[in-house]
């Protein structure tokens, strides 16, 4: 009786194991992986590229700000360079202050704006975060739509590994984002 025991048991093992391996395998052909190219994305929808354009606009206008107090200063300075000699030594100190609290308010200025907490970055913010969730609501979308389980961005280097047959889907996120857009860029929607 024990080696019918044993027998039987290796049966169900080999028949578990099997049962097993072909749930795996049905599962694993089940899942349905994609991609996209999220800075293609980017530099296509017409909505992150207005947002880049105000973007880039408001830092030309803080940088040609920051050019006219770093102007400032270096006149003050060269001036202060043509006089000092002439100066008392009572008018040196003040003008050596206006230029050290110039040039306090120009790194002040460089911090208030393009410092690690500074307004380029809030800017930013303002300007992408309803652009990024529509391309998040796009891809959602389009996940749900073709059952896919995982959609990873080729762009952020996630991917360690990438079947070529898997699809990208990278045209259909532009297309569903374009929807109702005209070429002039006003929408239709």
């Amino acid at each position: 009786m024990r080696g019918i025991g044993r027998a039987a048991w290796t049966t169900l093992s080999l028949f578990t194991a099997a049962a097993l391996l072909h749930t795996t395998v049905a599962q694993a052909q089940a899942v349905k992986l994609g991609y996209v190219d999220s800075q293609r994305i980017l530099a296509e929808f017409k909505e992150a590229q207005d947002a880049q354009k105000k973007l880039d606009d408001v830092i030309a206008q803080w940088q040609q700000e920051r050019q006219q107090l770093q102007k400032q200063l270096q006149d003050m300075q060269e001036q202060y360079q043509k006089q000092s000699l002439l100066l008392s030594e009572e008018r040196k100190r003040e003008r050596e202050q206006e230029m050290q609290q110039l040039y306090t308010r120009l790194m002040e200025y460089d911090n208030q704006k393009f410092g690690a907490q500074g307004e380029v970055y809030q800017k930013q913010a303002e300007l992408f975060e309803p652009v990024f969730q529509k391309i998040r609501d796009a891809i959602a979308k389009i996940g749900k739509q073709g059952g896919f389980a995982y959609i990873f961005d080729i762009a952020s280097n996630a991917v360690l590994y990438k079947a070529d047959d898997q699809p990208d889907l990278t045209d259909q996120v532009l297309a569903e984002l374009n929807k109702g857009v005209t070429t002039s860029g006003r929408s239709t929607r």
